[in-house]
């Protein structure tokens, strides 16, 4: 009788091992390019590992190249078993729809962008981009009260105005006389990952007097610092990561957008049951912020982080943000 018993409860046990492990999830993050030097998609990767690892499961990352390869391998993680698809950024808006439809038994996470068509298995993560981005602003124009101010995007889609657009109205709440020019794009074959191309914008503004300028284009945002080194008194509003250190005295502050936080928050709530097929994260959450709330001044090494005044008064208006005192205009209207 013991003997059974012993048998029953190993045999309980394995059961539930196997449970366990088959339902431990497998997630694939695919990329729209090569992680190479692009912060943000290296973040993706980040958050892709932590999540999974936080449900005992495994996670790959398969790195696209173009639209042939981004639509083989969101196929590629489906057919390899994958529980979960994330799909990270606005270049999947025309394939993940097929794919998904392909492959109703998996989940996928639509991160950065949202189809027209939104299949029931198909889930999509949004930031309020322009949130951070008017803090920044406004961060600038408190530490350059006569400053002039611009922006350089990577290409002229809505998204992008969210940081360029955001900035600028930043700029205009806390110094309404504050001048500012047109917004800027790198343009080109590679806008997020042409750092030459972007460099010749922002030191052809920068000889038009602009002061401060922020810049999202991915990799090519390191042109546009670069520009601000060879310029006195020339300084940047980078994003994606903390810029501040590789740039001292040139660097204002970093939007940084957290796609990392943003998939650990998808996944667990899709293993839970809670995710909405659309969500979106912003300050409360945690999800875009700025270089100088992640550390302090030493280790940041922002110019912004150096300034107890300016500093105490952006981490006020962020929490006005976030209480709803202080309305943040979304350029796309959402």
């Amino acid at each position: 009788m013991r003997k059974r018993l012993v048998l029953a409860i190993a045999l309980l046990l394995g059961g539930s091992a196997v449970a366990q492990a088959q339902d431990a999830p497998r997630i694939v993050m695919v990329s729209p390019n090569p992680l190479g030097v692009n912060d943000y998609l290296k973040l993706g990767a980040a958050g892709t590992q932590q999540a999974a690892a936080a449900h005992g499961g495994t996670a790959k990352i398969f790195e696209s190249v173009d639209p042939i390869t981004r639509k083989r391998d969101l196929e590629a993680a489906a057919k390899d078993g994958a529980s979960i698809v994330v799909s990270l950024g606005f270049e999947f808006t025309d394939l993940v729809t097929e794919v998904a439809k392909a492959y109703p038994k998996t989940s996928f996470i639509a991160v950065d962008y949202c189809p027209a068509e939104q299949p029931d298995n198909l889930y999509c993560v949004f930031f309020r981009e322009h949130e951070m981005s008017f803090l920044a602003g406004a961060e600038a124009a408190w530490l350059k009260p006569s400053g002039t101010f611009g922006a350089i995007g990577g290409v002229d889609i809505p998204l992008i105005h969210r940081y360029t657009d955001g900035f600028l109205d930043g700029v205009k709440y806390a110094s309404p006389d504050a001048q500012t020019r047109t917004v800027q794009f790198v343009g080109g074959a590679n806008p997020f990952s042409d750092p030459a191309r972007a460099s010749q914008v922002a030191s052809a503004m920068f000889f038009d007097n602009v002061d401060t300028i922020l810049v999202a284009a991915g990799a090519s945002g390191g042109g546009v610092i670069n520009a601000a080194q060879g310029m006195p008194g020339k300084t940047v509003v980078g994003a994606d990561a903390n810029q501040c250190p590789t740039a001292p005295g040139s660097v204002i502050d970093n939007v940084e957008k957290r796609p990392d936080r943003g998939i650990v928050f998808a996944v667990d709530a899709l293993l839970s049951g809670h995710l909405e097929r659309q969500i979106s994260l912003g300050l409360k959450e945690g999800a875009v912020t700025l270089s100088t709330f992640e550390g302090t001044a030493d280790e940041t090494q922002c110019l912004g982080s150096k300034n107890a005044d300016v500093l105490a008064r952006v981490k006020a208006l962020r929490q006005d943000i976030i209480d709803g005192k202080v309305k943040v205009k979304d350029p796309m209207g959402q």
